[in-house]
Parts: structure tokens; C-alpha cells; sequence
């Protein structure tokens, strides 16, 4: 419908059904210079259509969200029985903030420059592959430059030692931001193995603190198991709504031990902490001991 228009944004905020995989798949066939696509509060439904299909050759830029609220979804008709199929070759800039769908089906994905991924759960019911999906959809995102990522996903990855030989090196990835709660700490090896595949990584953002044990003390790391960016490349480290639990000044006092290059770390206070404990917090913060590095430690 829309052949002949130079169409450069798409933005959808309409419902829009269609009942076979080709509909989709033959309206973006019409829109060949669309760069800009975002489909917003969407609720897939894979008994009307178990797929999507997405060809635009010029599309840099992708949003896909769901509703923010989980009684918007229809428990009948689970939407990650929902395959996303996308072939778009020069795209940059992908966020995808939903419950997991069966596959995520990425043709050429190596001009893609920052990704942002937040798989939600609204108490919905997974499927037993929702592990290995989050797993599939990371592996296709190592050109990324800078990565976006919810706790909650990145928990999903649930990294073993013996699955990193089958991963992908993200060599291109500088910029690392969970937009939620993660742990940091060493029972957990998501994140000491994602930072070994990592190795150029420079900057590093916890914005939403910390999730599980805070009581956790076990969050050293032994000389052996240190990543090659934290030796070479990691030069700033913010950490979000910190609330000063054990975990969290273990993970301080791990970087600023192990990061030998890092110049700056940001600290900003868990919005209702008061004035006694922010100051009981600063002191505990100022005893850390640093490593080999001249780090300037700011905290707001």
C-alpha cells in the first residue's frame, strides 16, 4: 500500500492483526528505504499468526515493546510461542522489551552497533528453553559495541564454564549496562565469564543495584580467574542505587583491586538511605584499599 513513498520512520500505536506470516513479510516488502521502525505494546498471538516477518534492507533502527502491564496479556495465547524473523542487514540499533518468544530468527547481524535486550516475565509461565533462548539471542549480538541488559535476562544466560568455548568473543563491545538488578557475585559466574568474552570492554553500568544474597560475602576473585579487560581496558565503573550491602562493597573492592587501568567509579546512593547511613557507607567505602590503579572514586 505503501509502493512509491520514501518512508523513512514507522511508528505503530494502532492494533494491527494479521493472520498469515507472508502479510507481514510482503507489507515491509513495500517499504524499502524504511529506516525507523518501532512496534510498541505489542501482544503476539501465535493462533492468529505464529510469526513475524521483518524485510527492510535500509532499517537501522528497531524498537519492539510490550505492554507494561501484565494483565495485557492473554494466558490462553502465550506470546512466546511467537517466532521473530528479521532480515534487515544495516541495522544499527535494536531493543526488544517483552517476554521471551520461541526464536529470534536474525539474518546478518553484523552491522548492528548497541543493542538493549529486556526479557520480561510478568509471572507469565516460561517454556524449559527460556534459558536457551536468551542464550541464542546474546550469541547473535557480539558486534555490538555498546549492550543494554536487564539482571533478569542476564541471569537467564546461566554461563557454565564449558559453554564458553562455543561462544563468541563480543571483541567490538565497550560499554556494558544492566538496567536492573544483577549479582555480582563469585557463586554466580555469569558475570566473571561474560567479562572474560568481553576483553575491550571499557565501561561497565549497574543501574538498579543488586539482586540475591545481599548478604553474600563471596565476591573475591582469585588472580587466575581476573578478565583480560579488567587488567587492560575497564577505565569506568558506575554503580547505580547502591544501598552499601555486603555484595555490593565486595564488588567495589574487587574492581578497584583487580582493574589496573580503571580511572573513574561512580557511586550513587540508593535514593532512601539517610544521611547517618550514606555517611556510615562512606566510611566503609573510603577503608577499601585500592590495587594498582589511580582511581577516582565519586560518590553522589
Amino acid at each position: 500500500m505503501f509502493a512509491g513513498y520514501r518512508l523513512l520512520s514507522f511508528k505503530w500505536d494502532i492494533c494491527i492483526t494479521c493472520y498469515f506470516r507472508d502479510l507481514t513479510r510482503q507489507f515491509f516488502s513495500n517499504l524499502p528505504v524504511l529506516e525507523e521502525l518501532e512496534l510498541t505494546d505489542c501482544q503476539w498471538n501465535w493462533f492468529i499468526s505464529e510469526q513475524l516477518s521483518i524485510s527492510a534492507p535500509a532499517l537501522k533502527y528497531l524498537s519492539i515493546t510490550g505492554p507494561n502491564d501484565d494483565q495485557c496479556y492473554n494466558e490462553d495465547f502465550p506470546s512466546y510461542e511467537f517466532i521473530f524473523n528479521i532480515f534487515a542487514p544495516n541495522l544499527q540499533s535494536l531493543r526488544y522489551t517483552d517476554i521471551p518468544a520461541d526464536d529470534y530468527i536474525l539474518h546478518r547481524s553484523e552491522s548492528l552497533v548497541d543493542a538493549e535486550i529486556d526479557f520480561k516475565r510478568f509471572g507469565v509461565p516460561l517454556p524449559q528453553g527460556e534459558d536457551l533462548v536468551a542464550t541464542e539471542v546474546l550469541e547473535k549480538l557480539s558486534n555490538v559495541k555498546l549492550l543494554k541488559i536487564s539482571g533478569e535476562t542476564f541471569e537467564a544466560l546461566a554461563f557454565l564454564n564449558h559453554l564458553l568455548t562455543n561462544w563468541p568473543m563480543f571483541h567490538n563491545l565497550v560499554h556494558l549496562e544492566f538496567i536492573s538488578e544483577v549479582s555480582f557475585n563469585n557463586k554466580n559466574k555469569t558475570m566473571l565469564n561474560f567479562l572474560r568474552i568481553s576483553p575491550n570492554l571499557e565501561t561497565i553500568v549497574i543501574a538498579s543495584g543488586f539482586l540475591g544474597d545481599l548478604s553474600s560475602t563471596d565476591c573475591g576473585w582469585t588472580p587466575g580467574m581476573v578478565p583480560q579487560c579488567m587488567l587492560l581496558h575497564l577505565k569506568l565503573v558506575k554503580l547505580l542505587e547502591f544501598a552499601g550491602f555486603l555484595e555490593e562493597l565486595n564488588t567495589v573492592k574487587s574492581f578497584l583491586k583487580n582493574a589496573r587501568v580503571l580511572r573513574r567509579m561512580i557511586i550513587k546512593f540508593f535514593s532512601n538511605l539517610s544521611a547517618v547511613q550514606q555517611n556510615k557507607i562512606m566510611k566503609q567505602l573510603i577503608k577499601i584499599p585500592r590495587g594498582r590503579s589511580n582511581c577516582i572514586m565519586e560518590v553522589l
